[in-house]
């Protein structure tokens, strides 16, 4: 039957929906190996939920991308990304030649150890052969560091590494088109968007910054300038000469200032370097690959995840432990028909990396206004507007995480101007009236109208006396009535 699945057989087989197939039950007893050959696919990969890692400098993430479609100023066409799994900091080196990583490793984890007092337990990093080599073995064996690698065609097991790639790699992008550089400088914008990043980004498992749990200290942003802006570097020349020299700023070499220099065509490090945050950068000039900066980055060719399976697990997981959805109500007036208000998507994405799942928050509105009698006389057909505008909603898919989502070319609206007649509740050619004028005149009647019906509940009429209204779920939580008629709406 053309290897289709076992289940799939037996279903035909026991409905007698073909003749001919004298077996009635399909078993295998073991994996068939041509369906393995021709059918297996990635399953999705496992969360981490849990971080065992408790200091800095405990494990390491390390990856190199490149070679990149164009050599930089120095000639460089490979970039090492380093990251600290506690703190998430990041260390960036380049280097011409892929052969140069077990040096820089060595020297850059001799340095770490020195510096912070701390111990480099282990490192993860890819199969490849610059770091899967005789130099680094011995190199790991001597200090005691457990080198771990990730399986073949899995990068998602050094995700960390993956991911601060790709978030260096596209702040950079943005960096150079912004300050209209060429793309040789792109070694001076990675470098520069992993000293900012290394500021300014959180780690959410501790609330803090990446610089504040590696250094014990908040960090001090005052001194961040543009990258690309125009700047002028002190340089007397005599009596009567120019006092400065002009030039682009470019990052940061502390305690000093990284700028390229117009006079010596060079990139050199200042100490008196003035910035000017406000002036727009200079038109560029030059053929037209020296500013082709999707090409440049696009040469990377960093791995792409498929996270459809993911993100369908994240979510499920997720609306899980959320529970219940609580409802809100709605103001209805007595000539206006129902209406949606304040429909509340708030979702929070965390990196799978940072072995936390993500939790989505959602609110919808739809209940009817406690004070308005013609609501109770007519609530079957308020119901059925409230749920057709329900399922208008639910088509606008405000959930979907993916990034390339289409945009409807004709906007749908949330709340519904034209409604049917016979879907309005009370008199059409009445005028309008507020709720107090409601209150007022008709509370003492639909009060006496609800005892004698006996068709609402208790908690119905409890929230029709309420004194005041919630203005959140948290307020209405406190009311015993809101309560019960939220779990009797759900």
């Amino acid at each position: 039957m053309c290897h289709i699945h076992l289940r799939k057989m037996n279903h035909i087989v026991k409905n007698n929906l073909v003749r001919g197939v004298n077996v009635k039950n399909f078993q295998l007893q073991d994996v068939c190996v041509p369906c393995q050959k021709g059918k297996q696919t990635k399953k999705s990969h496992p969360l981490k939920k849990v971080n065992t890692v408790n200091m800095p400098l405990e494990r390491l993430h390390m990856d190199l991308f490149g070679p990149v479609k164009h050599k930089s100023v120095h000639g460089e066409v490979f970039c090492l990304v380093v990251t600290d799994d506690y703190s998430r900091f990041s260390w960036v080196d380049f280097m011409v030649h892929k052969s140069e990583t077990p040096e820089i490793l060595k020297n850059l984890i001799t340095l770490l150890e020195n510096l912070y007092n701390l111990k480099v337990r282990r490192i993860r990093s890819d199969n490849g052969t610059e770091f899967k080599n005789r130099v680094m073995d011995e190199f790991c064996t001597a200090k005691g560091i457990l080198h771990e690698y990730s399986s073949r065609y899995t990068p998602q097991q050094n995700g960390v590494a993956e991911r601060k790639n790709r978030t260096l790699i596209e702040t950079a992008r943005t960096m150079l088109v912004e300050s209209q550089l060429p793309v040789r400088f792109w070694t001076e914008a990675v470098a520069s968007a992993c000293y900012t990043l290394n500021r300014v980004l959180t780690v959410k498992r501790h609330g803090k910054t990446c610089f504040e749990l590696l250094h014990k200290k908040t960090p001090d942003l005052e001194y961040l300038e543009p990258f690309g802006a125009p700047c002028t570097m002190i340089e007397p020349d005599g009596k009567f000469g120019a006092k400065a020299i002009e030039g682009y700023f470019l990052g940061y070499a502390t305690p000093n200032l990284r700028v390229w220099n117009l006079t010596t065509k060079r990139i050199e490090e200042w100490g008196e370097v003035r910035v000017q945050r406000y002036s727009n950068p200079p038109k560029p000039s030059g053929d037209p690959w020296m500013f082709d900066y999707d090409g440049l980055f696009d040469s990377f060719n960093l791995p792409t995840f498929d996270d459809d399976n993911a993100i369908a697990q994240m979510l499920s997981e997720s609306e899980n432990a959320t529970g219940s959805l609580l409802a809100r109500p709605i103001i209805v007036d007595s000539q206006a028909s129902s209406s949606v208000n304040n429909l509340v998507s708030n979702e929070e994405y965390v990196d799978a990396n940072d072995g936390e799942a993500l939790r989505p928050v959602q609110g919808t509105s739809e209940a009817t206004d406690p004070v308005s009698a013609p609501i109770i006389q007519e609530e079957n057909a308020s119901s059925s507007t409230t749920h057709q505008l329900q399922n208008d909603i639910g088509n606008l898919n405000i959930n979907n995480l993916r990034l390339n989502v289409e945009i409807p070319p004709v906007s749908e609206t949330r709340i519904h101007n034209i409604h049917p007649q016979q879907n309005i509740i009370g008199d059409v050619l009445s005028g309008v009236r507020t709720r107090n004028q409601i209150r007022n005149n008709e509370n003492a009647g639909l009060y006496a109208e609800i005892r004698e019906s006996g068709q609402q509940n208790d908690w119905s009429f409890a929230c029709y006396v309420s004194q005041e209204e919630p203005r959140s779920w948290k307020e209405a939580l406190k009311d015993d009535s809101w309560v019960e008629a939220m779990q009797e709406e759900l």
